[in-house]
């Protein structure tokens, strides 16, 4: 374990009391907020900057993307499939954790790029940029995954954490 890395959140809303940790005579610290595996964990519970930061990667390689397709002069239905392969998974990354609550951040990303391709105007009604593109709102599979991954660890052995934290 390295004691230099090693923080403690303590998941708690409101005021949090004068907690104590130590691991081989040293003390580690508490802090209000942790980025694990590019995830930030907050001690309220709250996923937003992890959904922030995640929308901002995804934003620059849309812009990417947008400057290749527009040398190239890809058709709109090759943007969308290299969108897909290149941008979506990671507006997804992680989402079976912070998948939950508003997820307006990580869905405009998404509906920029699409009302890009078609040369709408920001205005443009969500209802019809995806119904001309035959593309469906990003939450729906952030909730598949969620669904998917919450079933997964309902299935697992009683004996491993995740089985028995998921159960509480």
């Amino acid at each position: 374990m390295n004691q230099t890395k090693t923080k403690i959140v303590i998941f708690q809303k409101g005021r949090t009391g004068q907690h104590r940790f130590t691991y081989n005579n040293t003390e580690i610290e508490i802090v209000n907020e942790y980025k694990y595996l590019g995830i930030y964990f907050s001690r309220t519970g709250s996923f937003y900057k992890t959904k922030k930061h995640i929308a901002e990667q995804g934003t620059r390689a849309l812009y990417s993307l947008i400057k290749k397709a527009r040398i190239l002069m890809l058709p709109i239905d090759m943007q969308i499939d290299i969108f897909n392969k290149t941008v979506k998974p990671i507006l997804l990354y992680g989402s079976e954790i912070w998948g939950h609550g508003n997820l307006d951040v990580i869905e405009r990303v998404q509906l920029k790029f699409l009302k890009h391709i078609l040369s709408l105007k920001k205005l443009t009604s969500n209802c019809i940029v995806y119904g001309e593109t035959g593309v469906f709102p990003i939450y729906i599979d952030i909730y598949n995954r969620c669904i998917n991954y919450w079933a997964k660890i309902a299935a697992q052995d009683y004996n491993k954490i995740s089985f028995r934290v998921y159960s509480c």
